[in-house]
C-alpha cells in the first residue's frame, strides 16, 4: 500500500502553505474562528491495490487526541482560544498493514491586545462638596481567569494640585507596587464597578487602568 497524504493545515485566520505527501490521508484546519477549527481528515489517493479499512490519527500541541476511524472524511476538533499550535498526523491501514505518518501543523492566531475602558457608574459615591461617582471597568481579550488592574489617572495638576505624571488616583504612586486600588476582574471580556470613584471636577480627565506590566490610559471621565 502506498503511504497517505497529508495537506498541509490552514490557520484559523492565518493560511499556512500546504504540505502534499503522495496517498496520505488528507487534513486541514478550517477557519471557523480566529481561536478555534477543526481539521478534515479525508482519505488516501490511493489504497495500493487493497482496500483501507481505517485511519488513525494524532493531535499534539496544545490538544492532544487520537483515535481510529473507519469512515472519512471526519473532522478532528483543535483550538479553543488564541496563541495556540498544533501538529495532526494521519496514517491508512489495509491488509499489507499500516502506511507512514504523515503530518500537518498550523495554529491560531495571536490573541489581540487587550482593551480597557473606564466610564462613570452613575452611582453616587456620596462625595460632599461636589457629585462624584464609582467607576465603571469595562474589559475585552484579557484570556480567561482572574485579572488584577488598579485605578490610573493622567494629569490632575488642574484639580486641587494633583500630579501631573501618571498615577494611582488614590496613593498617587506611580508604579504598581504602591498602587493602593487594585482590584481584581475575570474573563476574557466583562464590565465591573468596581471601588473608585472621582468627583465632576476631574471632568475631562485621561483615566484607564494600570495592570502589573502595562498601563492603558485611553479614556476621558465625565459626570454629565
Amino acid at each position: 500500500m502506498q503511504p497517505a497524504h497529508v495537506l498541509g493545515l490552514v490557520g484559523v485566520v492565518e493560511r499556512r502553505d500546504a504540505v502534499h505527501r503522495a496517498q496520505h490521508p488528507g487534513d486541514h484546519l478550517s477557519p471557523v474562528q480566529r481561536h478555534e477549527g477543526y481539521f478534515t481528515v479525508t482519505g488516501p489517493g490511493s489504497s495500493g491495490g487493497r482496500p483501507v479499512d481505517s485511519i488513525e490519527y494524532r493531535l499534539s500541541g496544545s490538544a492532544s487526541d487520537s483515535g481510529t476511524r473507519t469512515s472519512w472524511p471526519f473532522n478532528v476538533s483543535a483550538g479553543n482560544d488564541y496563541d495556540q499550535d498544533f501538529t495532526l498526523q494521519a496514517r491508512a491501514h489495509n491488509e499489507a498493514g499500516w502506511s507512514a505518518w504523515s503530518s500537518a501543523t498550523g495554529g491560531t492566531d495571536a490573541r489581540p491586545a487587550p482593551v480597557y475602558r473606564v466610564s462613570s457608574s452613575g452611582v453616587s459615591a456620596g462625595c460632599k462638596n461636589e457629585r462624584c461617582e464609582y467607576w465603571q471597568i469595562s474589559w475585552d481579550n484579557l484570556g480567561p481567569g482572574n485579572h488584577q488592574v488598579a485605578c490610573w489617572a493622567g494629569d490632575t495638576s488642574h484639580v486641587q494640585n494633583g500630579p501631573s505624571y501618571p498615577h494611582d488616583i488614590k496613593s498617587h504612586a506611580d508604579d504598581w507596587p504602591g498602587s493602593t486600588t487594585k482590584t481584581t476582574i475575570s474573563g476574557n471580556s466583562g464590565s465591573q464597578r468596581v471601588n473608585c470613584f472621582m468627583g465632576r471636577s476631574y471632568n475631562g480627565t485621561t483615566v484607564g487602568v494600570k495592570t502589573p506590566t502595562d498601563l492603558y490610559l485611553n479614556s476621558t471621565w465625565n459626570i454629565g
